[in-house]
């Protein structure tokens, strides 16, 4: 018997066994990283939608202050502001560190504002550069020139 006409066939089983294997492999890896990626969209979407509520709030309650009025705004922001601090971790552990940093920032300038502590003039630009952060993680391209993103600012 002639044992080179054996190999072709061992190699094509290798072949075969180790193609199947790698393409399982490829499969789970692209299925984790859209998992991945979906829980980071979700992450920046529930930042955004909190940031929302807090920025709201300290607008609402802003105002109701400067007719003299007690404004049931104002105790609700320490409730918002847990929750939105909450999101910040959230994106500490699954978004990018540009991103992650720019929301830290974005919240502690609105945290400033809501307790009184600053004007809120720069909201607009911490904002801005954290949607441009987000943009760059998803590799979305730049943002189109605004200008503004916030009343007031």
């Amino acid at each position: 018997m002639d044992w080179w006409t054996l190999v072709p066939v061992v190699i094509g089983g290798l072949l075969t066994a180790g193609g199947g294997w790698f393409g399982q492999w490829l499969s789970a890896k692209r299925e984790h990283d859209t998992w991945a990626r979906n829980l980071r969209q979700q992450a920046h979407a529930q930042f955004l939608l909190e940031f929302g509520r807090v920025h709201e709030a300290a607008l609402l309650s802003k105002g109701a202050q400067s007719r003299g009025e007690a404004g049931s705004d104002r105790a609700s922001l320490p409730t918002r502001m847990l929750a939105l601090e909450s999101q910040v971790t959230m994106l500490e552990l699954l978004a990018d560190r540009a991103s992650y940093e720019k929301a830290r920032a974005l919240s502690l300038e609105l945290h400033s504002y809501a307790a009184g502590i600053s004007e809120g003039k720069d909201l607009s630009q911490l904002l801005t550069q954290y949607v441009s952060a987000v943009r760059a993680e998803f590799h979305l391209g730049p943002l189109a020139p605004r200008a503004t993103w916030l009343p007031g600012g």
